[in-house]
């Protein structure tokens, strides 16, 4: 600070010098910003813990840009997004046992976990398991039935995707 109007500070390796920064006082934050703050503390607390773990920290720092440019901002904003199901290709799956359903699951740092629900039509479950990641293409999910099923038709497969910091997407697909 340069008397009670200026700052300076080193940017990138720039000096910077710009007016003194003016902040807004809010006297009483609305509902929607109070959850907001109270997401990003908890998205704070999260990944400071994340990063006090090693071998937690090198997965994130392999993440780091020019842009984002700490493994603690990767953390933050790994917990901040959730994935997304984006689509589920059940073109296979005929009622058979072993008959595969295929879903695109994927999300800003790391899906952890894909899980299937297969229900018939009167929302009873059916079978229900976890699906396995495609060597080649991470973001394609499969899982293959273990149960036989008569009535395909109004069969609902749901699919449901978490990443590291256990944020969860739902898809439902009816058959």
């Amino acid at each position: 600070m340069l008397g009670e109007s200026v700052t300076m500070r080193k940017l990138n390796g720039r000096v910077v010098i710009k007016n003194r920064p003016r902040r807004k006082v809010v006297a009483d934050p609305t509902e929607k910003q109070l959850v907001v703050f109270r997401k990003f503390k908890e998205a704070a607390q999260w990944a400071k813990k994340q990063i006090a773990k090693p071998d937690v920290d090198a997965l994130y720092a392999a993440r780091v840009t020019d842009k984002v440019k700490s493994a603690f901002l990767v953390a933050v904003t790994d917990y901040l997004t959730a994935p997304t199901v984006e689509s589920i290709d059940a073109s296979q799956y005929n009622g058979a046992i072993g008959d595969a359903i295929t879903a695109k699951v994927v999300d800003d740092f790391m899906v952890t976990k894909v899980t299937v629900i297969i229900t018939d039509p009167t929302g009873k479950i059916l079978e229900q398991g976890q699906a396995t990641q495609d060597p080649d293409m991470e973001f394609l999910w499969s899982y293959a039935a273990t149960v036989a099923n008569s009535a395909v038709a109004g069969t609902t497969v749901s699919v449901t995707g978490q990443d590291r910091a256990r944020n969860q997407t739902v898809l439902e697909k009816v058959l």
